[in-house]
């Protein structure tokens, strides 16, 4: 299906690094690539260290990088993820950074240069995390209403 243009499945190893966590190493610096966002501070509060310091288990992850179901709400992509059967599951936003960033380091590519992933976690408002928008200027955490839906917001889709 890659070679069909219909996915962008990439086999990534996570280490386990919290989103927190990569922002320390990497910065924001975008003379320093990889980076991510200066103006994106909203996250680095201790309210969002539920998530924000969330260490997903180190490991392989089969992750497709062309997001899926885009310009749909929440429920929807879940229901349509769902049809894809049980080998596959919505990423975590941890590991769609952490494999971003990886890509980017051996193969100098930018993953998710224009869209975003919305991820599985909640931010401290209750609103839906979403990482992604890797240019030039870093790479992006944001937030966005459950009930909206936007063509730049789609899934990585992970094969379990």
């Amino acid at each position: 299906t890659n070679k069909a243009g219909y996915t962008d499945f990439r086999l990534v190893y996570c280490l386990g690094i919290s989103l927190r966590e990569q922002h320390q190493i990497l910065g924001t610096d975008t003379k320093k690539q990889p980076c991510y966002y200066a103006s994106s501070t909203w996250w680095l509060d201790e309210k969002n260290d539920s998530w924000a310091k969330h260490s997903p288990q180190p490991g392989y992850r089969l992750l497709d990088y062309k997001p899926r179901f885009r310009n749909m709400k929440w429920q929807p992509q879940e229901d349509e993820i769902a049809k894809l059967g049980m080998g596959f599951s919505r990423a975590h936003e941890t590991d769609v950074a952490e494999g971003c960033i990886s890509i980017y380091k051996t193969h100098n590519l930018r993953m998710l240069e224009n869209a975003y992933h919305w991820g599985q976690s909640l931010d401290s408002d209750g609103l839906r995390v979403r990482v992604g928008h890797f240019d030039a200027g870093g790479f992006d955490v944001h937030w966005v209403q459950p009930d909206r839906s936007y063509d730049f917001l789609g899934v990585v889709v992970a094969r379990n």
